[in-house]
């Protein structure tokens, strides 16, 4: 929480003598305003305090539907790069990394569908390997099958559209004739008194 003098002395700015400034930050959203103390603290998109906050949050948001950008905690937690660090660690979240293995999304780890897998299972799918496009056509093709042509899906024109798309335009020569004896035409016009 900052007090208005903290505010003042860091931003130049005295909201004590500008009523109007004072009320827009009191009754921002982004801000908390604490009337007893006169006090503002800004208010995080998230509440995340803790790495149980984090944890927490997941666990709900896993309930609405899904994950949660990283992005949506810059300005929550301080630590929570070392929180996710420890979590996923401990097998509590699931991070989704970009390429260069910076995180992007977070999931709460549900344990229900940590289920164990057979050690067969694992080593046949293991030892199975997919093999490249150009091997799958070929196999296909010594079977009998064709490819199939991809049509475009785009709407088609019918042939009347397309016989009045090629006509063209007929140049029609525009004149007033009614202002032919009052007004010059062939200048452009000026209006008067300049």
């Amino acid at each position: 929480p900052q007090s208005i003098d903290q505010i003042a002395q860091h931003l130049g700015l005295d909201m004590k003598m500008d009523e109007e400034l004072f009320k827009k930050v009191s009754s921002n959203t982004k801000i908390i305003f604490d009337p007893e103390n006169v006090t503002f603290t800004y208010k995080p998109e998230h509440d995340v305090k803790s790495k149980q906050d984090l944890l927490d949050l997941l666990q709900r948001r896993r309930l609405e539907g899904g994950g949660m950008l990283v992005e949506d905690f810059k300005d929550s937690y301080l630590n929570i790069k070392e929180a996710m660090a420890e979590l996923e660690k401990e097998g509590k979240i699931l991070i989704v990394r970009k390429k260069d293995g910076y995180p992007r999304m977070l999931f709460y780890n549900d344990t229900v569908y940590n289920t164990p897998m057979d050690e067969q299972f694992k080593e046949l799918w293991n030892r199975y390997k997919m093999p490249m496009e150009t091997e799958i056509v070929a196999e296909l093709e010594a079977a009998g099958h064709r490819t199939v042509r991809v049509r475009d899906s785009g709407p088609r024109k019918n042939e009347a559209q397309m016989k009045r798309g090629l006509t063209r335009a007929r140049k029609v020569k525009l004149t007033n004739t009614h202002l032919s004896g009052i007004v010059d035409l062939s200048k452009d016009y000026a209006p008067p008194g300049k």
